[in-house]
């Protein structure tokens, strides 16, 4: 049974699952090289991202859209996969992210229960450099699009991972594997990234287009 698996042993499921493996092999680079902490590296990661608002402005046929991007403790519950784990110590949306970087509730536990997660701690983990070097691709999806239950204003890939976005706070991050979810969507090419520090607001620029005028 899951419940009685030895911790210090990798479950068959990631024994036979050649991606899973490749996902976690992956993670020990891009979250600070410790497999078994790649939850606690999400949640450090997104709390990197709490102080911060993005903002966007984005161009399609010459229409301009402005949007942005908070990142409220809350988010990182759904974010994570928690909403689907069926942890009673991650229940509570305001708690987990304080439950993860205590380690209340590690790794180990989700590999316990046949949990696998990792795509989107791992997109958490790259999340802030993907926003900051302009590595989105920006989707407009404006209503729930058919065949997924995912609602949310816009959709942002980079290679694999695909990011959504409602109401200015995340909504879900994690890899594609063999569905488009930006198939119907209109793409925008993203004109200028601004990032705000909320307690002060200070701004900082971190891309902007040579051709985008912003309008006087």
């Amino acid at each position: 049974m899951r419940g009685n698996h030895d911790l210090n042993r990798p479950p068959r499921w990631l024994k036979e699952n050649a991606q899973a493996q490749e996902l976690i092999a992956s993670a020990f680079f891009m979250c600070g090289g410790a497999m078994a902490d790649l939850l606690k590296q999400s949640a450090l990661a997104y709390k990197e991202l709490m102080p911060y608002r993005y903002h966007f402005v984005l161009g399609r046929k010459g229409q301009l859209r402005h949007t942005s991007i908070q990142f409220p403790e809350r988010a990182y519950h759904h974010l994570a996969g928690f909403h689907s784990a069926g942890i009673a110590a991650l229940s509570n949306k305001k708690e987990a992210l304080r439950v993860i970087l205590t380690e209340s509730v590690t790794h180990l536990h989700f590999i316990k229960a046949g949990m696998a997660l990792e795509d989107r701690w791992i997109g958490i983990c790259q999340l802030r450099e993907i926003i900051e070097s302009n590595r989105m691709i920006f989707y407009y999806r404006e209503h729930e699009q058919p065949g997924t239950v995912i609602e949310a204003d816009y959709l942002m890939t980079h290679e694999r991972i695909v990011f959504f976005v409602t109401n200015e706070t995340p909504a879900s991050i994690f890899e594609a594997k063999d569905r488009r979810y930006e198939q119907g969507c209109p793409r925008f090419i993203t004109l200028q990234i601004s990032r705000e520090e909320i307690a002060t607001g200070e701004v900082v620029s971190l891309y902007r287009s040579p051709s985008f005028k912003a309008p006087e």
